[in-house]
């Protein structure tokens, strides 16, 4: 499959991607697609229970976004940072 990506890759983003990196980029993928496809099974497996819970988190998130937005924004502040200053 990575080879298929291969060949169409460049074609879409006009430069040429190695398969390793494809297949980097689809670990990535899946992982992101994790959390949107675990609540949903969890969901749909045991409603109440995890209506409780996607709950319970929902009222985190909402208390503490702005905090989870400060700790995410600097993270990237200091990624970009380092990466300035080494010169990459």
């Amino acid at each position: 499959m990575a080879e298929q990506l291969a060949t169409v890759v460049p074609l879409v983003f006009g430069a040429a991607i190695s398969p390793t990196v494809l297949t980097v980029l689809g670990i990535v993928l899946v992982i992101v697609l994790l959390v949107v496809w675990v609540p949903l099974v969890f969901y749909a497996i045991a409603r109440r229970p995890a209506s409780r819970a996607l709950g319970r988190l929902g009222d985190f998130v909402n208390n503490y976004s702005r905090a989870i937005s400060f700790v995410v924004c600097f993270g990237f502040a200091i990624f970009l940072g380092v990466k300035g200053l080494r010169g990459r």
